[in-house]
C-alpha cells in the first residue's frame, strides 16, 4: 500500500499546527476571562469555575505539544525530546480528561444530553491516552501511534466543533434562545468527534503499511 506522500503529510502537520494554535488561543482566552465579571445572556453559559484554570492550563500544553510529536522529522532526528514531549503531553492528558468530565456539571443552564456526551468523550479521551501510555511502556510502537492519534482526535474535538458550530447555526437561520443553542452545541461536538476520530482511522489505513518518508 503506497501511503502518503510528503506534501500531504506536510498539509495534516500544518492542520495539527493550526488546531492546535487555536486549541492554545482559546485556552489563554478562557484563563484571562476567569477573572472578569460575569457575563450576561449566552456568554453567561460559559463562566467557569476557578478551579477550571487547571483545565485551560493542560490543554495549552497538550495544544501546543501535539503537532510536534507527531511529526515524523522531529521523531526521527530528535527522538529524546519526542519522548519527553510525548510523556509532558500524556501527563497533562489526566488534568485535561478529568476536569474535562467534571466541568459540565459545574457550569450553568447544561443539558442532560450535554453533559452524558461531553462525559463520553473525556472518558474515552483518557481510555485512549491510558493505552497510549501501557502500548509505550511495552514498546509496541506501532499500537501507541494508533491510540496516541486517537487521543489527539478527541483531545483536538472541541477545536473542530468551533470550527462546524457557525457553520450548523447558519444553517439553522440563527439561534433564537438558550433551547435552540444546545442542540447546535451539541450536533457540532458529534460532528467534531466524528470528524477527528474518522479522519484518524482513515490516516492509520492508508499509512499502516507505508513506506517511512524520506
Amino acid at each position: 500500500m503506497v501511503g502518503p506522500g510528503r506534501p500531504a503529510r506536510s498539509l495534516v502537520l500544518i492542520a495539527l499546527l493550526v488546531v492546535g494554535s487555536l486549541g492554545a488561543y482559546t485556552g489563554v482566552h478562557a484563563i484571562h476571562q476567569l477573572g472578569r465579571a460575569e457575563a450576561a445572556g449566552f456568554a453567561g453559559l460559559f463562566q467557569y469555575p476557578a478551579w477550571s484554570a487547571a483545565h485551560f492550563v493542560a490543554g495549552v500544553v497538550f495544544s501546543l505539544l501535539v503537532p510536534f510529536q507527531l511529526s515524523a522529522s522531529i521523531r526521527r532526528r530528535h527522538p529524546a525530546a519526542h519522548r519527553w514531549s510525548g510523556r509532558v503531553a500524556l501527563a497533562t492528558s489526566l488534568p485535561l480528561g478529568v476536569t474535562g468530565i467534571a466541568l459540565p456539571y459545574a457550569m450553568p443552564a447544561r443539558p442532560l444530553s450535554e453533559r452524558l456526551f461531553m462525559t463520553a468523550v473525556a472518558a474515552a479521551f483518557l481510555t485512549c491516552a491510558l493505552r497510549a501510555l501501557l502500548a509505550a511502556r511495552a514498546r509496541d510502537f506501532a499500537r501507541h501511534r494508533a491510540w496516541m492519534l486517537r487521543t489527539v482526535a478527541l483531545g483536538f474535538a472541541p477545536m473542530t466543533q468551533r470550527l462546524v458550530f457557525p457553520l450548523l447555526v447558519g444553517a439553522a437561520g440563527g439561534i433564537a434562545d438558550v433551547a435552540s443553542f444546545w442542540p447546535l452545541f451539541t450536533a457540532a461536538a458529534g460532528a467534531g468527534v466524528a470528524a477527528n476520530l474518522g479522519l484518524v482511522q482513515w490516516w492509520l489505513a492508508v499509512t499502516r503499511r507505508a513506506p517511512p518518508p524520506r
